[in-house]
């Protein structure tokens, strides 16, 4: 998942929504949806209007995302 948050990440600071949001769609394809909800505290309805082409996500919604793949990085690592 570190590979994930990396790519978000260059995403974001090239201003290359396209790539985000397809990230975002393979986190959503990865981990089950429940267990994401639970941990980032958005609704399944939000995560996967963040990866819409149209959607426009709040930056602490995007946080919230990167905060969560962090966390799996780090139990992955443990």
């Amino acid at each position: 998942m570190g590979g994930l948050k990396e790519a978000i990440t260059e995403a974001l600071f090239e201003a290359d929504y396209d790539t985000f949001k397809g990230c975002i769609s393979i986190l959503l394809d990865k981990v089950d949806y429940l267990e994401i909800t639970k941990r980032t505290g958005l609704s399944k309805s939000t995560l996967y209007r963040m990866s819409e082409p149209e959607s426009n996500p709040t930056l602490e919604n995007v946080c919230r995302v990167l905060s969560y793949i962090d966390t799996l990085a780090a139990e992955e690592a443990a």
